[in-house]
């Protein structure tokens, strides 16, 4: 099975980039976040595949695209997500699958920053339940853990999405029995996800890692590679992130 993640910012904007990714590199299970459509804004037809989606108008959204189709599925997570279209999770081939976009924050120490870290508590308390079982969560998590995941942790430490209280969250959800396939597989390598669109960020590779899958141990056990895309952020008219994949021998 290989699964990926991708923060598309618009899904209709982004929708033959998308379809275009997932046929070349082979993805069975796709994780969308961002997709800023409502569901019936969301472009169903332009997918052959099994889809569900929880979507906003304008704002946020998530999605999940499965070959194998889904055994079961859930998007109502209002008393983590107030009301936000931050989680989605469906049942595949035995495996539960979360597709999440965490809060941005804003700003360290304001009222949305808050906010941020009381949807980690939250999220971590309703996961506690999964991360025994054969469980994959993967998405825009808003964050990176350690200084291999910015590319200049100095001038980033105070910065939203390296706070060390948002690091501090996320590694505590983490520590409940997760493992990241993309740092289990390449535990050296200094690469990113996201790139702002100013300041020629892509180009000075002046990025973070901030896109994620994470997996029960058991599920962990059974990846064989993990890799970011990073050619999906040179192309033109691009989203600020590029997708993350992972081969499970599954």
């Amino acid at each position: 099975m290989k699964i990926a993640t991708w923060n598309v910012n618009s899904i209709n904007a982004r929708i033959e980039q998308l379809l275009e990714f997932m046929e070349e590199h082979e993805i069975d299970v796709m994780a969308v976040q961002e997709t800023k459509a409502d569901d019936d804004k969301f472009p169903w037809d332009a997918i052959a595949y099994s889809t569900i989606h929880a979507g906003q108008k304008a704002y946020n959204g998530v999605a999940i695209i499965s070959k194998y189709g889904f055994d079961s599925h859930t998007k109502n997570f209002d008393d983590i997500t107030e009301g936000e279209a931050r989680l989605i999770m469906g049942e595949v081939k035995g495996i539960r699958i979360m597709s999440a976009y965490f809060p941005h924050g804003r700003m360290v120490g304001s009222p949305h920053f808050k906010r941020k870290l009381e949807f980690i508590a939250r999220l971590k308390e309703f996961l506690m339940k999964y991360v025994n079982e054969r469980f994959i969560i993967m998405g825009d998590f808003n964050i990176a853990m350690y200084e291999i995941d910015v590319y200049n942790p100095e001038i980033m430490q105070y910065s939203i999405g390296f706070s060390m209280e948002e690091r501090k969250a996320l590694m505590e959800l983490y520590s409940i029995g997760f493992a990241d396939l993309f740092r289990k597989c390449n535990p050296h390598a200094r690469e990113y996800t996201w790139w702002d669109y100013r300041a020629n960020s892509f180009r000075r590779n002046a990025g973070m890692r901030i896109d994620y899958i994470w997996a029960s141990r058991d599920i962990a056990s059974k990846c064989k590679r993990a890799y970011i895309a990073r050619e999906m952020r040179a192309k033109e008219r691009p989203s600020d992130h590029a997708p993350v994949v992972a081969e499970l021998d599954i």
